[in-house]
C-alpha cells in the first residue's frame, strides 16, 4: 500500500459553531468535516438515490430478523470468517437519516433493529467494518445522546459525553442548518482482535474531498460498540486521494 498524503486536520476548519451544537458533537463532527471545510453546501438525499449504481436496499430485513435469547441484545448471528478484509465486501446499502450504511443481515449484520438503531453485527473483523460504517450513518439520524448511550463502548469518554449531549436533540448539521450529503468512501484496517477492532474510515464530501478517521469498537454485551475518544475528538484530517485505503461505497458495490 502507498503512503498516505495528509494536510491539516479538518477540525482546524470546521465550518459551524461548535459551541451551539456541544462539546460531544465533536465525535461525529467528522461526518460534515470535508462538507465544512469548502464552500459547497452539500446534494440532498435524493442525489444520494439517484447516484448509486444499485438500489439503496430496504431495511426491512434487519426488523423481521430472529432474535436470539442467547445474549442481552438477543443477536444471533455466526462469527463467520475471522480475516481481516483486504478487500471491499460486496454489500447491499440502505439509506439511514442522510448517509448510505452496509447491510447483510444474515451474515455481517445489522440483524436487527433496536430502539430504532441497527444492532447485532457478526463478531468478526467484517462485522466490524459493518458497525464503524452504520455509527456514522446513525449519527446523522438520531440525537448525539442516543447515539452514545446505545452505540458508544462503555468507557469514562462514554459517560461524559453522554452527559454533556442530555437535551441536546439537535442533528449534525453546519451553520446554515443543511447536514449536507456526506458518503463512506473506503477504509484501511489498523489491527483486530476478537476484543478490539481498530481502523480508519474515509469519508467522502459532495465534491469529491476526502477526510481518514482512525476509530476503534470494542466487543461488549455481545456486539460492536464505538469508542469514543479521550477528549471526545477523532483525530481527522484530510487526504488527497484514496492511495493506501479499500475503496468501499455504495456507489461502487
Amino acid at each position: 500500500m502507498g503512503a498516505r498524503e495528509t494536510q491539516e486536520s479538518p477540525f482546524s476548519s470546521l465550518g459551524f459553531v461548535v459551541s451551539a451544537i456541544g462539546v460531544g458533537m465533536l465525535i461525529v463532527a467528522a461526518i460534515v468535516v470535508v462538507v465544512a471545510s469548502h464552500t459547497g453546501h452539500g446534494t440532498s438525499v435524493a442525489n444520494l438515490h439517484a447516484t448509486a449504481s444499485k438500489p439503496l436496499a430496504s431495511t426491512q430485513a434487519t426488523a423481521d430478523a430472529v432474535q436470539s435469547t442467547e445474549n442481552p441484545r438477543g443477536c444471533g448471528l455466526p462469527a463467520g470468517n475471522q480475516t481481516v478484509p483486504v478487500s471491499a465486501p460486496e454489500s447491499s446499502w440502505t439509506l439511514v437519516g442522510a448517509m448510505a450504511a452496509p447491510s447483510a443481515p444474515a451474515t455481517f449484520g445489522p440483524q436487527r433493529i433496536e430502539n430504532g438503531l441497527r444492532v447485532c453485527f457478526a463478531h468478526n473483523p467484517t462485522g466490524a467494518l459493518y458497525a464503524l460504517a452504520s455509527f456514522f450513518a446513525e449519527s446523522t439520524n438520531v440525537p448525539q445522546a442516543e447515539l452514545f448511550t446505545q452505540l458508544g463502548a462503555d468507557t469514562p469518554a462514554k459517560a461524559a459525553a453522554v452527559a454533556q449531549a442530555q437535551g441536546d436533540s439537535q442533528l449534525l448539521q453546519s451553520e446554515d442548518g443543511d447536514p449536507g450529503t456526506v458518503s463512506i468512501a473506503g477504509f484501511q484496517y489498523v489491527d483486530y482482535t476478537p476484543s478490539q477492532a481498530n481502523m480508519t474510515l474515509v469519508l467522502e464530501g459532495p465534491s469529491g474531498e476526502l477526510a481518514a478517521l482512525p476509530c476503534s469498537l470494542q466487543w461488549q454485551d455481545d456486539d460492536w460498540r464505538f469508542v469514543i475518544p479521550p477528549g471526545q475528538q477523532l483525530a481527522a484530517s484530510e487526504v488527497s486521494s484514496m492511495n493506501g485505503f479499500i475503496a468501499w461505497s455504495a456507489v461502487n458495490s
